[in-house]
C-alpha cells in the first residue's frame, strides 16, 4: 500500500509541470513579477557580481519573450502598446544607471503583481475578504487596476531616498540633480511596467490573438 502511495504521489508531481503550462502571457507576467523586485537590488551592484549577472540574464530573457508575443500582436494588426518598447526603456536604465549611483539611494518600493495587488485589497478592506475572488488576468478589473498602479509609481517616486552619507555629486545642485534624475527613472520603470501588465490584460481578456508557447 505505501509503494502504491508513494508511486501515485510521484506521478503527480510528474505531471505538474504538465498541470501549470500557461501561453506566452503567462511566461512573460511570471517573468516581470521576478524582475521587478530584483532589478533595483541589482541597480547597486558592482557588473561583475554574480547578482547583478543574474538579473541582466532575467532581464534578457524577459526582453526576448517580450519579442515573441509583440511579434504576434504585430502579425494580429493590434493597437496596444508596443511592450518591447517599453522593456527596452527599463533595459536602458539598467544600463545607464552606474552602481555607485544606485547606492545612493534606499529603493522601499511597492511592485506591481496580481499578487501584490490582491494583498493591498485585502489589507485596505478585510471586510471583502470572502467576498472577491482572487484577480487573474482573466477577471481583474482593468480600471481599478490601472488606478492603483497609477499610485503605486507616485508613492515609488516619493519613497526615493538618499542614503544616509550618500554622495550629493558634484556641485551644490549636484545631489538635487541626481534625485531628480533618479525620481525620473522611477516613473520611467514603473510606468514601463504598467503599460506591460495592463497591455497583457487586455490580451487576454480580449480573448484574441492566441500566444502560445
Amino acid at each position: 500500500m505505501r509503494s502504491a502511495c508513494l508511486t501515485m504521489a510521484a506521478l503527480l508531481l510528474a505531471l505538474l509541470p504538465f498541470a501549470a503550462k500557461g501561453d506566452r502571457l503567462d511566461t512573460l507576467v511570471t517573468q516581470l513579477d521576478r524582475l521587478e523586485p530584483a532589478f533595483w537590488k541589482a541597480l547597486a551592484m558592482k557588473s561583475d557580481s554574480d547578482y547583478r549577472r543574474d538579473v541582466e540574464k532575467q532581464l534578457s530573457e524577459t526582453v526576448a519573450t517580450a519579442r515573441e508575443v509583440q511579434k504576434v500582436a504585430s502579425r494580429y494588426g493590434s493597437r496596444h502598446p508596443n511592450i518591447t518598447t517599453e522593456l527596452n526603456k527599463i533595459r536602458t536604465i539598467f544600463q545607464e544607471v552606474e552602481p555607485f549611483s544606485a547606492q545612493n539611494y534606499r529603493f522601499g518600493f511597492k511592485y506591481t503583481s496580481l499578487r501584490d495587488y490582491e494583498q493591498q485589497f485585502r489589507k485596505d478592506q478585510p471586510e471583502m475578504r470572502k467576498k472577491r475572488e482572487k484577480p487573474t488576468m482573466a477577471n481583474v478589473r482593468i480600471a481599478d487596476y490601472e488606478r492603483w498602479l497609477d499610485e503605486v509609481m507616485r508613492d515609488n517616486v516619493n519613497r526615493v531616498r538618499r542614503q544616509r552619507g550618500g554622495s550629493s555629486g558634484s556641485g551644490s545642485g549636484g545631489g538635487e540633480k541626481s534625485d531628480e534624475a533618479m525620481k525620473a527613472r522611477t516613473v520611467t520603470f514603473f510606468h514601463a511596467v504598467a503599460t506591460i501588465r495592463l497591455t497583457l490584460m487586455k490580451y487576454r481578456q480580449e480573448g484574441r490573438p492566441d500566444f502560445p508557447e
